[in-house]
């Protein structure tokens, strides 16, 4: 089946409206309460910072305490933190004894590492893990522009980015855009349907270069610890079956 037997049994309101004005729709009547992120707290203590090696989830934020009774502060350094690391340019609290707190929001994944200036030396030094939001389940098939890239950027926390971008998929083609928040996946066209049965389905379409993408503010209220998974669907003439899948994305509100 083609996108253009699917498209004929559509809603019309799926052309006017924006493919996130939708998704907005779609989550909030299931929002019941939420919360925008996660603050930890490291606190100095003698020489060492508490707890010294800290894993947390991409949007959360660190908040370092007690920097003042004992002339600490926090600056990032390169990885692995060592008694001979410098700052690196990175987020820097001033020097000990300006502030007594400090906190850091934490909107990129990867690893960061950070030191106590004055007491470098001593190994007065820490490790940030922070996990990423978002999941490439794969599952993609290949079309005429090799398989269908879907990426998503933002941590999912009230007012922050959503940006999907979809690449490598057929030019000016007809896509299918489906969101999940309860997927049953299987096997088909020769890669996976993730985000099945889906909540929401859009229609839409990509631009000459074989790209989708668009951005908007996330909304407040979303229920921490809903996943949602997206994927697209794509017409693709030169392939047997005329629809290609893109990779699945599976990401959690927190």
């Amino acid at each position: 089946m083609s996108l253009a037997c699917l498209r004929r049994k559509s809603p019309r309101g799926l052309f006017r409206l924006g493919l996130f004005t939708l998704v907005y729709i779609c989550i909030v009547v299931l929002a019941s309460s939420g919360s925008a992120q996660t603050q930890h707290i490291v606190s100095a203590s003698g020489f060492n910072f508490s707890p010294k090696n800290l894993t947390i989830r991409q949007g959360d934020s660190v908040k370092w305490t007690n920097l003042q009774g004992n002339s600490h502060n926090v600056a990032q350094t390169d990885c692995p933190a060592s008694s001979n690391s410098t700052y690196n340019g990175g987020f820097w609290s001033g020097f000990g004894g300006d502030v007594p707190t400090f906190e850091v929001t934490f909107n990129d994944a990867g690893e960061f590492c950070y030191i106590c200036e004055p007491h470098v030396a001593m190994n007065m030094n820490g490790h940030i893990t922070v996990e990423p939001v978002w999941t490439d389940l794969g599952g993609g098939t290949s079309g005429v522009s090799g398989t269908p890239l879907l990426t998503a950027e933002g941590p999912l926390t009230a007012g922050s980015t959503l940006t999907l971008t979809l690449e490598n998929a057929s030019p000016s083609s007809p896509i299918l855009f489906w969101m999940s928040l309860a997927p049953s996946p299987f096997s088909a066209l020769g890669g996976t349907v993730w985000a099945f049965p889906f909540t929401l389905q859009v229609f839409r379409s990509t631009n000459v270069g074989g790209v989708f993408t668009q951005s908007v503010p996330w909304p407040a209220g979303i229920p921490s610890g809903t996943e949602i998974t997206m994927q697209f669907l794509i017409q693709d003439l030169t392939t047997v079956q005329e629809i290609v899948l893109s990779n699945g994305l599976v990401g959690e509100t927190f």
